[in-house]
């Protein structure tokens, strides 16, 4: 803990880093107390950073209480970011409000963001509706965005509907994008409809795209058959 406490009150005047990389992953000092100084304290006076990235990868006392408090605090002051990478891999607790509150308090405030990178693997409380409050409570409003990574693998209640979602409310709106990266492997309730729904936007523009949807099922009609 005074390992945390003397870094929040030393990082605070760092104010001419542009770019920022955070590991906590595994973390068990990581509280809601802590989260408050530090973005109090050390984001809030970051404000030339450009490129930000935290692993909070297995940091499970990370709920959508903690997540609001970083994203309303923290990330909102960060107007002028361009790259954002976010590993919340195995925090298991947050759950589809926590993913709303990012979108709706974080991201629609970085209209200059261009790279925008999101890890949610085995968070199994998301669901289609966290798809679709990412969409338009947040990506909509990253109209620059070029470059876009999202992870949810073993996210197993996101079903089709899911990826509908973020097909026609999230990427079609993104008109400069050129690097997509979509990892649905291991969501069950996917079936081979999601791949045709991806397949039909018109992403002329795309240069690099890498899709993993290990273990999808056929048609759900079709096994009934």
């Amino acid at each position: 803990d005074q390992v945390f406490k003397s870094f929040n009150e030393g990082i605070k005047y760092w104010t001419s880093l542009r770019s920022l990389t955070l590991v906590f992953a595994q973390s068990k000092a990581i509280s809601k107390h802590w989260l408050h100084e530090f973005c109090i304290q050390s984001l809030n006076h970051l404000n030339h950073l450009t490129s930000l990235k935290i692993d909070f990868q297995d940091c499970e006392q990370i709920q959508d209480e903690e997540l609001s408090i970083l994203t309303s605090e923290g990330l909102s002051y960060l107007t002028h970011l361009t790259s954002l990478d976010l590993n919340f891999a195995r925090c298991k607790n947050i759950t589809q409000q926590g993913l709303c509150n990012l979108a709706s308090q974080g991201l629609k405030n970085f209209h200059l963001l261009t790279a925008l990178s999101l890890n949610f693997e085995r968070i199994e409380k998301l669901d289609d509706q966290g798809i679709l409050d990412l969409c338009t409570k947040g990506l909509q409003h990253c109209k620059q965005l070029t470059s876009l990574n999202l992870d949810f693998n073993h996210c197993e209640l996101i079903s089709d509907q899911g990826i509908s979602h973020l097909s026609t409310q999230g990427i079609q709106c993104l008109p400069y994008l050129i690097d997509l990266s979509l990892n649905f492997a291991k969501c069950k309730e996917l079936t081979e409809k999601a791949v045709v729904i991806l397949s039909q936007n018109n992403l002329t523009q795309l240069k690099s795209l890498k899709l993993h949807f290990e273990s999808i099922i056929k048609d759900k009609d079709d096994l009934t058959q």
